[in-house]
């Protein structure tokens, strides 16, 4: 079947120690065009340094080249782990390059850090120096999503790029012979609000089984905060469109809500603990009365309680799969 549709090329650039990071963003690219190419009336194309047309010769035929490949294309996605790359002579590497040249054409630049093991006599310290001051100055404008697998760079992608593309894609009308115009806002605003509330039950899960886990500190509980209010703006642009306004009120209060959370500080008692959560479980309880809401206007079935609880058991077993068996509990078994 032919279609017409819109081609977004996406660029990918990084370093050469993350080249499974690079076969997956090509996997997720192939995904997405699999799923929403056809429903959406797009396609992503994606873009590797090694495989772009070399431009004319000039003034400098690397800045050319970077200066081409920013015009061309319409994302970028990098990852990084320890190293920066080669130096250009008038930046970092050329993924810098390509990122500072993206970010002034004001095109959407997307940055992964991985945060897996690394042996330290591997590391080129200099590289590594390089990497984290380049990335210090991103972190301080919100640009950077940390990994820890590549399951989860999987996990967080995928998410993230569905979003980006909502943002900058105008989801198409359907045909359809019964009500044209109205069916095809029905469908694409349904699609949007599942979006959102799947979104919602997915982090108040990941939040429920990390409260359970008591952990000694908040560092993991803070993470999910900041994943959200990520996932929350990078959707916001879309549902601004279809909520009313009273609830986009709320979603920004609730925004704050998790910014200020965020920055809580955790003192030698239980009180400042326990307050973390509390404040959390208050913030999921507004977000669940949202998702409520759009529910109804949508007639989306809230995960039954049951599975949700099976789905939590199933995550904390999945974090304690590989954690050694404490030697009184091996006692007690023999």
């Amino acid at each position: 079947m032919t279609f017409q549709a819109s081609v977004y090329r996406i660029l990918i650039a990084a370093p050469n120690d993350v080249i499974v990071e690079q076969k997956t963003i090509q996997d997720i690219i192939s995904s997405w065009n699999t799923q929403y190419s056809v429903k959406m009336k797009a396609i992503l194309l994606p873009v590797m340094l090694e495989t772009y047309l070399v431009p004319e010769m000039g003034d400098r035929p690397q800045a050319m080249f970077i200066k081409q490949i920013a015009k061309d294309c319409d994302i970028l996605i990098s990852a990084f782990w320890t190293r920066i790359g080669t130096d250009t002579g008038f930046a970092e590497s050329t993924t810098i390059e390509d990122i500072k040249e993206f970010q002034k054409a004001g095109k959407p630049v997307m940055i992964y850090l991985s945060s897996a093991p690394v042996v330290p006599s591997s590391v080129d310290l200099k590289q590594y120096e390089k990497l984290m001051n380049f990335m210090n100055d991103c972190l301080k404008q919100g640009l950077v999503n940390r990994y820890d697998s590549i399951l989860d760079f999987r996990e967080k992608l995928s998410t993230q790029l569905a979003c980006k593309i909502l943002e900058i894609h105008k989801i198409p009308e359907v045909e359809t012979s019964m009500v044209p115009g109205e069916t095809a806002r029905k469908e694409s605003s349904d699609s949007i609000s599942k979006r959102f509330c799947g979104l919602i039950e997915k982090y108040h899960i990941n939040w429920t089984t990390e409260r359970k886990k008591k952990s000694i500190n908040l560092d993991d509980g803070r993470q999910i905060l900041v994943d959200l209010t990520r996932e929350i703006l990078n959707l916001k642009n879309t549902v601004v469109k279809i909520f009313s306004k009273d609830i986009i009120e709320h979603i920004d209060q609730i925004v704050s809500n998790l910014m200020a959370l965020q920055k809580h500080r955790l003192y030698l008692d239980n009180k400042s603990y326990n307050e973390f959560w509390k404040l959390g479980d208050d913030i999921f309880a507004s977000l669940n009365a949202i998702a409520g809401r759009v529910r109804k206007d949508i007639n989306v079935p809230k995960i039954d309680h049951n599975m949700q609880n099976i789905l939590i058991e199933l995550s904390k077993i999945e974090n304690t799969f590989f954690e050694p068996i404490p030697s009184d509990v091996i006692a007690k078994t023999t």
